[in-house]
């Protein structure tokens, strides 16, 4: 993540949450699971146990 993904991330935060947390709910209707801030940032959450696995299962072939 660049310096300025991580500023533009955590600025949205605050329009997520003057929103009432709408933001949060994008989530389940973005097929890339992002929410508000996430999109804004151009950014995605990944889950470093499904990476690793997937990586090693992509090595092993």
């Amino acid at each position: 993540m660049t310096r300025k993904q991580a500023v533009l991330r955590t600025a949205s935060y605050l329009l997520t949450f003057a929103m009432g947390g709408a933001g949060f709910l994008w989530v389940m209707f973005n097929p890339r699971r992002q929410a508000l801030h996430d999109r804004i940032a151009n950014t995605v959450v990944v889950v470093a146990a499904k990476a690793a696995e997937t990586f090693s299962l992509r090595r092993s072939r």
